[in-house]
């Protein structure tokens, strides 16, 4: 008799996609278990100093929203949420505190660990064992938008050939013009704003709007510290304190193929209509890999 190990047995139960509770579709992921950068290194096309070149590692399996979240989606945790946005419209004006609520509550429902730690309605921690609903960390997020399902690591989710083509995701276009401070000439996605979510091609890893539509919330911290050369993180939920937290990806008011790259990262520390999110967790949620 051969006896499966626990990961094992969770694997064979567990489809490699599934719909949850709330109708969040969910694709999952084996990571190589190689170690990648994310960020730039300098020199590299469009790379910007808050692009920290880093060394990660991920070694466990786990599943990611194909979409963002919708408005209809994120209404179900939230009956207060008020948006003029059909249902099928990625949730945005949502800050990263609500977010984690958020995922907290989905966690709830599945009867699944929660990840983050809630006190007195503020995120004081997170439990990076638990297999309950999280915001992706930033390297995971670049692992799907650059890495997943490619033979090697690309510039931007379609490849790292520059050219912006009909595939692209909803972006600045022509349609956005005067709303937008920039946009971006002969191209036209027919979106001047939001676009419903899965509007565009599904991407090389299997996911939609990695670019495009609205730019994402992650688990990290925003920092701007650099590791000793040689280090590798494995795992990775970003520092500890910082400023604000990152944003990942492009979005509907994106005209600048600097900020389409898949190492751009922003700062923020509050709401907007074009930042929402998408949730991930782990498919096995102790220390074992």
């Amino acid at each position: 008799v051969k006896l499966l190990t626990e990961l094992n047995a969770r694997l064979r139960e567990l489809p490699t996609t599934m719909t949850d509770s709330a109708g969040l579709q969910l694709v999952r992921f084996k990571p190589d278990q190689q170690a990648f950068y994310i960020g730039a290194p300098r020199g590299d096309p469009g790379q910007r100093a808050n692009e920290i070149h880093r060394q990660m590692q991920l070694t466990k399996y786990f599943y990611a929203g194909k979409h963002e979240v919708t408005v209809g989606q994120y209404k179900k945790f939230s009956s207060s949420y008020s948006s003029s946005d059909a249902n099928n419209m990625p949730a945005t004006n949502i800050s990263w505190e609500d977010a984690a609520k958020f995922c907290n509550w989905l966690s709830g429902q599945e009867q699944l660990k929660p990840f983050y730690t809630i006190r007195s309605g503020q995120v004081v921690g997170y439990d990076p064992y638990a297999d309950g609903y999280r915001l992706p960390s930033e390297a995971e997020w670049e692992w799907l938008a650059r890495k997943a399902r490619r033979a090697q690591a690309t510039s931007f989710t379609w490849g790292s050939r520059s050219n912006i083509t009909s595939k692209s995701g909803n972006l600045a276009d022509e349609t956005a013009k005067g709303a937008v401070p920039k946009y971006i000439p002969r191209y036209t996605d027919k979106y001047a704003k939001l676009a419903p979510v899965g509007s565009f091609p599904v991407e090389t890893s299997g996911l939609h709007d990695m670019s495009g539509n609205v730019r994402e919330w992650v688990n990290d911290r925003y920092a701007l510290n650099v590791p000793p050369k040689g280090n590798i993180e494995v795992n990775y939920f970003g520092p500890t304190t910082g400023d604000g937290h990152v944003v990942k990806g492009s979005g509907f008011k994106t005209a600048n193929l600097t900020n389409l790259r898949a190492a751009s990262r922003q700062n923020s520390g509050s709401a907007a209509d074009d930042i929402g999110f998408r949730i991930v967790r782990y498919v096995y949620g102790a220390e074992d890999k």
